[in-house]
């Protein structure tokens, strides 16, 4: 070959192409839409734990005003 290319590795890229031909040319930037939905959700989550955690440890704090100890 000219480019000085073995034909193993040609062959190999044959191979490989059909399943990374999407990919291939995809825009870089650009995600598929079940990505960005996982993303979505997974802040989402990630909001409604934080939410949860300033909750809980406010009722911890009143709990502990009411009762001079932490919940069990």
């Amino acid at each position: 070959m000219k480019e000085n290319v073995h034909p193993n590795q040609v062959s190999q890229w044959k191979k490989q192409l059909p399943d990374n031909l999407p990919a291939t040319f995809e825009r870089p930037n650009k995600k598929r839409e079940e990505e960005r939905r996982l993303e979505q959700e997974r802040d989402q989550l990630l909001r409604t734990v934080g939410e949860l955690t300033v909750v809980n440890e406010f009722l911890k704090k009143k709990h502990r005003e009411y009762y001079g100890k932490d919940p069990e």
